[in-house]
Order: C-alpha cells, then structure tokens, then sequence
C-alpha cells in the first residue's frame, strides 16, 4: 500500500527537518574530532540500542491494546497491532490529523465511533507524559539541586492525577470556569472529559503511567548504551535525566514534530554538562540516540503501512474531516 497522499508531504518536511538537524550537529565540531569520534564508536552497541527502543513500542502497544480491552472496542489483535505500529509513522510529522489517525484506522477496522476510540489517543499522551515527568524528577537526584523541589515535583504528579481521576473535581473545576470560557467550550470539554473517565479511574492511570515509565525509560538506556559504544561512562540515572528532559523540552518548547531540533540541542548541551562527553561525541551520541528512538519507529510504522490488512483514504486528512462530525 502506497503512503496517502495527505502524509507524503508531512514526512518530507519531517526528513528534511530531521536532515537538517543531522548537518548542524554534525558541522558544529571540528571536522577532524566529529571523524576521530566516529571512529571510536563499538557498532556491536547498536542491536542493543534497538532492542531497548523495541521494547518501549511492546510496552506502549500492549497499553494499546489493554485500554481498547477496557472499552470493549471488538477489533482483533491481528487488526490492532498494525494500527499501533502504522501510528509509529507519525511519530515525526506535523499536523493534527496523526491524532486521530488511529481511531480512524479503528473505525475501518472494526466500525467503533471515532468519539468512542479518539480518547484512547488522548490518554496515551497524556500517560506518556506523566511517565516521562517521573523519569525526569527522579534524574534530579543527580543535579545539584535541593531534596525539596524534587518531592514537590512528584507531589504535584501524584495531586493531578488524582484529580484527573476524579470526575467529581474535574466538573466541580470546569464549572467554575464560568466568565473565563465560553458556554460553549466548557460544554465540549465536560463532554470530551466523560469520553474520557472510563480510562482515567485512578488504578488505571497509575498502571499506565508506571507502563508508560518503563516503556520510556528503556529508550533512556538506549542513550546509556550508546554512549557506552563511544566509551563515555554515563549512569542510568544521568541518562535517563539527560534523555527525559531534552525529550519534553523538545515537545513543550520547540512545538516541532517529534520535538526535531530542540531535543537535539538540549540533548547536546546535557551531554556535555553532566556526561561529560566531548563536543564531538555529543553531536554523534545523539544523532545515533534519535535514529534509534525516532526515525526507527517511523521507519517500522512505514514497514505496517505496506502490510496494512484493510484500505486506507488516498486523501486521510480529508476522511478525518468528515468523520469529526462524530466527534
């Protein structure tokens, strides 16, 4: 199956941005270290860096697959685990349709509503992200920086998602939100958070969320092991610090597909503040850390695509249009 139209274009720019990226970390060394340094590099370190990022595609499928358990979408394995992995493609392309993307897939699949399945996205980014401040606040232990800040950090972890959780705060929250948002904003949020409540009791966000960390933290043992590979001796705990941070600042302040760009400057910058790692190595480690986290999970959504068991919309984006009427 050939990629849609609607995609083609999204994943051109996001190969470009990506190449671009690749050139200024690699011009910004001295020529002469960035090749001394690549030298260096044990390539029998990179099935390992791989299988760590495998492992957090397993993880977050199989958290997939448990949430569609939880709202008895009848869609079958051998249907669900492809649409997991074609969502994998989007990982680097802008644009809102990727959101709903899956649940359209769904829809194909199985005939669920898209209203029915759209928060079953939401709450794995969601998760993803709670997972990811959690790896983040516990790298802090490794900064010099007070016991206090850290516990807060989890305090406010822990308080949200309780109140996440808890349908009776949320209403009580957006009902006093009356004279800030519109009748009509407050109405779609109410209804988007009763799609949502099946999947966010308490119990489950906890079981996501410590998936979600684990699932994320083995990419953090990908950056450890190919800094390994250019003898860099770096803790789990810097690393998970170092690729927990400069993933989120990526995401939150570059507003970039798969945080291209940002996450490369401030894996860089981390890299050689607490790993202690040469300019060279550094632009090296994390080009080789976001092939293996990034572009490896487009390249595997790309791989289902063409193994995909139903029809997809030549125009997607067109097709997603129409099925929001639902929404």
């Amino acid at each position: 199956m050939a990629i849609p139209k609607s995609f083609r274009k999204k994943l051109l720019i996001s190969v470009g941005l990506g190449g671009i990226a690749f050139f200024v970390l690699a011009l910004l060394p001295d020529r002469q270290e960035i090749l001394e340094a690549g030298k260096t590099f044990a390539w029998r370190w990179m099935p390992i860096a791989l299988g760590c990022a495998l492992l957090n595609y397993a993880i977050r499928c199989v958290r997939w697959v448990w949430y569609l358990r939880i709202l008895e979408i009848p869609v079958r394995l051998k249907e669900s685990i492809p649409i997991f992995l074609i969502g994998l493609m989007l990982s680097a392309t802008p644009g809102k349709a990727g959101e709903l993307f899956k649940s359209y897939l769904l829809k194909i699949a199985c005939g669920a509503r898209m209203s029915r399945t759209a928060p079953v996205v939401v709450v794995e980014r969601l998760t993803d992200m709670t997972g990811m401040l959690i790896l983040a606040s516990t790298g802090l232990l490794v900064i010099d920086v007070r016991r206090e800040l850290v516990y807060l950090l989890w305090a406010v972890i822990g308080v949200g998602l309780v109140v996440l959780s808890s349908k009776r705060l949320v209403h009580f929250f957006l009902e006093h939100t009356h004279g800030l948002l519109s009748e009509r904003m407050i109405e779609r949020l109410e209804h988007a958070y009763d799609s949502l409540s099946t999947l966010i009791t308490l119990p489950r966000l906890l079981t996501a969320t410590l998936m979600s960390a684990v699932a994320w933290f083995s990419e953090c043992v990908s950056l450890m092991v190919i800094l390994h590979g250019f003898g860099t001796v770096c803790t789990w705990i810097e690393a998970t610090f170092i690729y927990s941070v400069s993933t989120l600042a990526g995401a939150a302040l570059f507003f970039m597909p798969g945080g291209i760009g940002g996450t490369e400057a401030a894996m860089v910058s981390m890299l050689r503040e607490i790993a202690g790692a040469t300019e060279a190595v550094a632009s090296l480690a994390t080009v080789l850390t976001r092939a293996v986290t990034l572009w490896f999970a487009v390249i595997i959504g790309l791989v289902a695509l063409f193994f995909c068991p139903f029809e997809i919309a030549e125009d997607v984006e067109s097709e997603i249009e129409h099925a929001k009427d639902e929404l």
